[in-house]
Formats: C-alpha cells, structure tokens, sequence
C-alpha cells in the first residue's frame, strides 16, 4: 500500500504543479500550439513533479520546497507562454497563496466540527490523506476553471456551469467533513473504505459530466456560428459572382460600343448620313446607358461601390466616394476579400442609414487608400442614434438577433488573413467602421510575379 499512497502524493503534486502553471499561462499567451504546447506544459510539470517530490521526501513541507515551488511554476508558466517574467511571479505567488488559504480552510473545517488534529492529514501518508488529496486536487481544478473563464471575460461563461462547478466544491467540503468523523469514529473499517471512495468517486464523476455538458454546448455553439458563417460566405460569393457577371456585360457594351463607332465613322467617310443617322437611332433605342463609374480601376471594386451607389439613391441616401487601390502586382489582398469587407461594410452602412427617417440627414462617406504598406478602409455613415451599449458592445437592430454580427465576422475574418483589424466608433452622429490590412507582397513573391 505504501507504492500507492506514493503515487496518489506525486499524483497530487503533479495536478498541483500543471494548475499553477496553466495560471501563468492563463496571463499571456501560449507560445507553442495544439499537441506541441501540452507536450511543453506535461515536461515542465514532470520536472516540477520531480523536483517537490524530492524535496517532500526529504523535508516534508518546508520553506525551500514553497520557494521552489514557486520559481518552478514562474519559469514552466514563462516556457510556455509569453507572460513576463513580473507578471507570471505575482501570479505564481497568488496561486500558491489562494492554495494554501483554500487548504488552511479545509483544514480548518474539518478540525473545528471533527476535533481532529491536522497533522494526521498533512504529515502522515495513508488512506485518510489520500482522500483528502484526492477530493483537496478536485476542488483546486473547479477553482481553476472558474478562474479561467471569468479570467478570460468570455461571453460564453455559463454561469449554470460555473455554479455546478462551485456545488462540486462545496460537496467536496461536506464528503471530506463526513469521511474524517467517520475515520476517527468507531465505526467500522470497511465502511470508512466505502464512504472514500465512492464519495471521490462520485465526486470525479460529476467533474466529469459537467466538463462533458460544457464541451457539449461550446460545440454546438460553434457548429451554429460555422452554419451562420458559412451562409454568410455563400451569400457573399453569389454577390461576387453577380457583381463579376455585370462587369463582363459591361466590358462586352464597351467593345460592342466601339464597333459601333467604327462602323458609324465608315457611313460618314462614304457620305451615307442617312444611314449613319438610322444606325444611330437604332443602337440608341437598343442599348441602355451605362452611369457606372471607375472609382479604383479594380473592376471588382467599382462594381461593387457601383451597385451600393445606386441602392443608396433607391433610398434617398448620399454616397460619397474617394478610393484608390495599390498597384496589383503590389497587392496581395484577394478580390473576394475585398468584395467582403467592402460590401459588408457598406450592407450595414445603408441598413444604419435607411432607419433615418429624415432623408436629407442620410450620409455615407467611403474613403480607400493604401498608406505606407497598409490599405485602409474608412465607412462614415450616420445613424440615428448611439448604437453603443454602456457596456461598449455594439446593440442589434436587426429583426432576427441571431443574424446579428455575421457581416462583421466577416470582415474581421478576411482582415485578419493579412494582419488586419476592424475598428468601430461613435462620433457626433456617426458610426465610423476603420479596417487596416496589410497588402505590401514579401519582396520574393514580388520579383516573382
């Protein structure tokens, strides 16, 4: 039995060790990614493991195995994560004294009811201070993870979750209180053995159906927002497509056109002005004119400033335009990216101004240009009032809520694959949307083309 008690000791600090490192994690950012990092977290927790092991083997729970502890926490955390080296030692320290306090308390609990002295928990090994590793281990990850959600300021935190989380660390408290008045009672052996482990049974099982529960809905969470984002793109390629179609048809009037020309200009020299004037009457009559404008030289781009223009003055809505693209062999930006991010912004720019009731106060300002090796979009529109909450988050107009902000992940979707942003604002009546990418090519993707 000895061998086990050990491997329930190293097992305890090992969960020990990797909690406090996923803290100092939790300050910056991972530095590795997917099986890389939790390989990195899993060596510097064996090394932790080793080390207090050790130093608990030859002085159980002195000053110089705490110091350790809590050096090796701050460098594991720094190993994986760029959290530096100021913040990831207040963090270790925190952790260690939020340890330390939650099993003072435990300790104390169990002490003051149960009139039963600490040391028989803390210093000598066997089935009562394996129960109280076990269930002391258990409540430490529930607090780890609500730290970490509330941490993270996540909209997902599910306070149904969080609470079960809390109720598991409660009940750990009231099992591990029971179990040690039945251990120093009277009663008999074989249910001492009964209470321990199907109590740390039941305790690991509701750990784990919570953790599974949780998973469950953060999945179906975000298979719902890969439908809505997957709608959204096709949407978005059918406008691409139909925008692309239009131009086609427009290059193809223009080459229609110039024969035209070519055949009015022979009638003339040969003095056939009669024949020349039904031509012209002719075509006049057969062919609409074209208002499309070339504001970029992008035909992509004009097309769709084009089709906005003209669905702003469907509703009464002032657009002005002043854009300039980088040269293409300069640009790394994909047209459907730019069609994204402009026809996005510029959907939710016409709905914001459709709602004024005043047609003379709707305004929408574009301005594209390249600045240095950044192309910068800027969409000014007015709106009819602060379309900000108080807590900074944008408030839906939409009739369907669920639909609210697909447009916008969009956008941030296609300006991220160039280490771009999306910035919005609120500024004496208007609602200003700021994108910023990157489109300068690399130098060696530049001499290739």
């Amino acid at each position: 039995m000895s061998a086990f008690f050990w491997c329930v000791e190293v097992l305890a600090t090992a969960v020990e060790g990797y909690l406090g490192i996923s803290v100092v994690e939790t300050l910056g950012v991972k530095r590795y990614y997917g099986n890389v990092q939790i390989i990195a977290k899993l060596l510097v927790t064996g090394v932790y493991t080793a080390v207090v092991s050790l130093l608990n083997t030859l002085n159980l729970f002195s000053w110089i195995t705490t110091i350790s502890a809590l050096m090796l926490i701050t460098v594991g955390g720094i190993i994986v994560s760029t959290t530096k080296p100021v913040p990831a030692l207040a963090g270790t320290a925190a952790y260690i004294v939020v340890l330390a306090l939650q099993e003072s308390f435990l300790l104390g609990i169990i002490g003051y009811f149960q009139k039963v002295p600490i040391e028989s928990l803390i210093y000598r090994t066997g089935y009562t201070r394996c129960v109280y590793l076990l269930v002391d281990k258990l409540i430490d990850c529930c607090l780890y993870i609500i730290f970490y959600r509330f941490y993270q300021k996540k909209k997902s935190v599910d306070k149904i979750s969080t609470l079960s989380y809390a109720t598991i660390i409660v009940l750990g408290f009231l099992l591990l209180s029971w179990f040690v008045e039945v251990t120093t009672s009277r009663s008999d052996s074989s249910l001492q053995y009964i209470v321990g482990i199907c109590g740390v049974v039941i305790l690991i099982c509701l750990f784990a159906v919570t953790q599974y529960l949780y998973k469950a809905k953060v999945y179906r969470h975000e298979q719902l927002e890969n439908q809505k984002l997957q709608a959204e793109a096709q949407i978005t390629e059918e406008k691409y497509s139909q925008l692309y179609q239009t131009y086609q048809e427009s290059s193809k009037n223009f080459h229609d056109f110039r024969n035209h020309l070519t055949a009015i200009d022979s009638l003339i020299l040969h003095g056939k002005d009669d024949e020349a004037r039904e031509y012209i009457q002719h075509i006049s009559c057969s062919s609409q004119p074209d208002c499309r404008q070339d504001f970029t030289g992008t035909a992509v781009i004009d097309a769709v400033l084009n089709d906005k223009m003209q669905q702003a003055e469907k509703q009464q809505t002032v657009m002005r335009i002043d854009a300039s693209l980088p040269q293409e062999r300069d640009n790394r930006i994909l047209q459907p990216d730019l069609c994204v991010i402009l026809a996005n912004l510029l959907d939710n720019a016409l709905e914001a101004c459709k709602k004024i009731p005043e047609p003379e106060k709707r305004s929408i300002d574009v301005k594209i240009h390249p600045r240095n090796e950044f192309l910068i979009f800027r969409i000014a529109n007015t709106v009819l009032k602060n379309p900000f909450q108080a807590d900074g988050m944008l408030k839906t107009t939409k009739d369907n809520p669920q639909c609210h902000g697909i447009g916008l992940q969009s956008v941030c979707s296609s300006a991220e694959k160039y280490d771009g942003k999306l910035l919005q604002t609120y500024q004496d009546g208007q609602f200003i949307s700021v994108v910023i990418v990157s489109y300068r090519k690399a130098k060696d993707d530049a001499q290739n083309c």
